[in-house]
């Protein structure tokens, strides 16, 4: 799993989960997940988790259907670029 990060600077590493802790020791702090759309996680899901996808180039939130974490099949969750539009 590779996780983007950022600084108080603005700059940006997607660093691999072994390296995090290095990563913060150098002042950056973590963002989320980060990939393309097709690697988005589809388990262990919870409301807001963010993942910044790489195709769309944005930061998305994870919101789960009828206010539940994962959803249902008449209320399934959904990701969203925090306009409330589903991506």
């Amino acid at each position: 799993m590779t996780i983007r990060m950022i600084n108080a600077a603005g700059n940006v590493a997607d660093v691999p989960q072994t390296q995090i802790e290095a990563q913060a020791q150098l002042g950056y702090f973590e963002l989320g997940m980060v990939g393309p759309t097709a690697s988005r996680p589809t388990n262990g899901l919870y409301r807001s988790m963010p993942y910044f996808d790489t195709d769309l180039d944005k930061l998305i939130a994870w919101v789960g259907g009828g206010g539940g974490i994962v959803g249902s099949a008449a209320t399934p969750g959904f990701w969203t670029d925090g306009t409330g539009a589903s991506v």
